[in-house]
């Protein structure tokens, strides 16, 4: 999983270079811009199934300071 993760924070961090992705146990926080949240939550997908892992959509959630649609 340690070359997953470090995919999906140099995903992140091409578009806020402050980005980070989190891991605690089985939760995984991608922190950042919603824009690099976004890049991050589709290769961190893409990444899982390369692992025979599915990203659970019923499981994920999306939080952001802004009110209104993330971009």
């Amino acid at each position: 999983m340690r070359d997953a993760f470090e995919q999906v924070e140099q995903a992140m961090q091409r578009v806020d270079p402050q980005a980070n992705l989190l891991a605690y146990l089985d939760d995984t926080y991608l922190v950042g811009a919603p824009e690099a949240a976004r890049a991050g939550a589709q290769e961190y997908s893409q990444a899982l199934e390369r692992l025979g892992l599915e990203l659970r959509a019923n499981k994920t959630q999306v939080w952001s300071p802004r009110s209104g649609p993330l971009p």
